[in-house]
């Protein structure tokens, strides 16, 4: 069984080389249902609610950690470091 394929070659000096063929014209990317949540906002409300939460997070200095600390969090999470 003979194949008919359209191949284009692009190869430049000391690197590998790339083939593309016909048969990634029909590949179809496979869908995320629509109920998969990753946690992002899905409506401009969702968006803007959460955007506000974070400029009121970001100035509340209880959520800050200084240098020393963050160092300190970070060698104690990771310790090969």
């Amino acid at each position: 069984m003979e194949q008919d394929y359209n191949i284009d070659v692009c190869c430049e000096p000391g690197t590998a080389s790339a083939v593309a063929t016909d048969e990634w014209e029909n590949w179809e990317e496979p869908e995320i249902p629509y109920e998969v949540d990753f946690g992002y906002p899905r409506t401009v409300e969702e968006l803007k609610a959460d955007v506000e939460k974070a400029w009121e997070e970001r100035n509340d200095s209880s959520k800050w950690l200084t240098h020393e600390e963050f160092w300190a969090k970070l060698k104690h999470d990771l310790p090969w470091l």
